[in-house]
């Protein structure tokens, strides 16, 4: 069983670089206010000085821009007992937010620039990879190949939940061939959970030459809980050069599904690789619990990595990204 990329960049785990990004993003370029029941305060969560303007805006005192994100009962206008949920939710109690604001579901990356709207502005690059949205995808490249090679791009346009169904789709190709037993690299979806960033899945296509030849594409996918690896999936080598990756949570087993198409020309038909259960029980490959309620949500990141390759514009690329069932952050 091989591994196709690592979970430590630089010494800190993948999962911790993402928390960085979605928690201390300086207020300047990326602030909290604007979210779900936080209409005042910036920072990462929401406190009760928020509730208290939700409860102003309630009684007709003040104002909310969007006027949606004081609303977490789902409903206009906002309410006295928005005000309550907010603060119930400010105490730590696990109660969902659910902001009727419409979210960003997906990104075709045509306009050729990165979207303040969708995605963080700046990615987590570790050693030579670079991310670049150009030629109508969203392309990975590394002109100098060391032994650890990665950008990462934060998806900001929503969260997904763990009280409700959720999906996580991207197109993905890879036509670089591993010349070396050295080279590997991949393309894929990252899931974390918000409240202990050290807990992450992933699922990705990818290519490796890694413990001799010959040079293999197929499906990966891993699961983490607290930082520890729990288990790996592998379809083995497919002869794939492109094809599509999914992630999907079935809110009611609490299992994650984790899928590939090879051709979706004519539509997906999604040929499940991979699934693994956050609560304990469910999953078909492995199973652990992250300790998770159902006030609790996951991040979503798309990265490249590769290791010891040269990798050229054009080679690595995914596009039609899609996030069905996400909500407001």
């Amino acid at each position: 069983m091989e591994r196709h990329r690592n979970t430590t960049r630089g010494g800190a785990p993948v999962a911790l670089i993402l928390a960085a990004n979605l928690l201390f993003t300086p207020v300047a370029a990326r602030a909290f206010k604007g979210f779900c029941s936080q209409p005042s305060s910036n920072g990462p969560e929401l406190n009760a000085s928020d509730c208290l303007y939700v409860l102003k805006v309630a009684v007709g005192l003040l104002t909310c821009s969007p006027a949606c994100s004081c609303a977490p009962k789902g409903t206009l206008p906002t309410k006295a007992t928005d005000a309550l949920l907010c603060l119930r939710k400010s105490v730590g109690q696990p109660v969902s937010l659910l902001c009727p604001c419409p979210v960003p579901d997906r990104d075709d990356f045509d306009d050729n620039s990165v979207d303040p709207d969708k995605w963080f502005g700046s990615d987590e690059v570790d050693g030579n990879g670079v991310l670049t949205e150009t030629g109508h995808a969203l392309q990975y490249t590394c002109d100098s190949g060391t032994t650890y090679d990665q950008s990462v791009r934060v998806w900001f346009g929503s969260v997904v939940p763990y009280a409700t169904d959720w999906e996580v789709q991207v197109d993905v190709a890879n036509s670089t061939v591993g010349t070396s037993d050295d080279h590997v690299n991949s393309f894929g979806i990252s899931i974390i959970d918000m409240g202990n960033p050290d807990s992450e899945l992933y699922g990705e296509l990818y290519v490796s030459r890694a413990g001799g030849p010959p040079s293999r594409s197929g499906f990966y996918g891993e699961l983490y809980d607290d930082n520890n690896f729990i288990e790996s999936v592998d379809t083995g080598g497919l002869g794939v050069t492109a094809g599509a990756v999914r992630i999907a949570f079935d809110a009611g087993n609490k299992v994650v599904t984790l899928s590939y198409d090879t051709d979706s020309s004519n539509g997906y038909t999604w040929v499940p690789y991979g699934s693994f259960g956050l609560d304990g029980t469910g999953g078909d490959d492995a199973n652990s619990d992250w300790d998770l309620d159902d006030g609790d949500r996951f991040g979503i990141s798309l990265y490249g990595y590769s290791s010891n390759m040269v990798v050229t514009p054009g080679q690595m690329r995914a596009d039609d990204f899609h996030v069905t069932g996400g909500v407001m952050p």
